[in-house]
């Protein structure tokens, strides 16, 4: 079963979470004593919740003046979501490319995926998932995180787990 990413920011490894009053586990959050900027984007009611004081106000100094949608807004937001560096480029690249021609990408759409895994869900490419799945169990070393299974999402296979943690270490 898949972990929700509220769970793993509840649990102290995901340093950020973009959650909106809509969901059935925002008051899960919102109870909380965690700093929070709101409205994250122009979606009234909109939240990112941060682990400490430090994360938010860095967050901030980093996003000032930067267009909403932008390539830099994108990879702020990624990179403080804790998603990998490299699938944050690709998909600021693409959401940057879809603002410039008006339509999904061809690239996104013949290789983007999703990668899911401890509370983590963010797009990537094809070429850079094994990679990236390693560097998520490199970087998250929680004991709630250990040992979940990882998914990659496609148009063609929905949500499968491809494999277990130990098998990717040593792959």
């Amino acid at each position: 079963m898949r972990k929700r990413e509220h769970f793993s920011f509840l649990d102290g490894y995901k340093l950020a979470l973009l959650i909106s009053p809509r969901s059935p586990f925002f008051e899960d959050v919102a109870v909380s004593d965690f700093p929070k900027i709101t409205p994250f984007d122009e979606e009234p009611g909109s939240h990112i919740f941060f682990q400490t004081e430090k994360q938010t106000e860095e967050y901030q100094r980093k996003i000032k003046g930067v267009a909403l949608r932008s390539y830099d807004f994108h990879m702020i937001v990624g990179e403080n979501l804790g998603f990998p560096k490299r699938s944050v480029e690709y998909f600021a690249k693409m959401r940057a490319l879809e603002d410039k021609i008006g339509y999904y990408p061809e690239d996104e759409r013949l290789n983007g995926l999703g990668i899911i895994w401890a509370g983590f869900f963010f797009a990537s490419h094809l070429d850079y998932a094994e990679q990236e799945a390693k560097w998520l169990f490199d970087t998250y070393q929680h004991e709630k995180a250990i040992g979940l299974p990882l998914y990659i999402w496609t148009k063609e296979s929905s949500y499968k787990a491809v494999r277990e943690q130990k098998e990717m270490a040593t792959a």
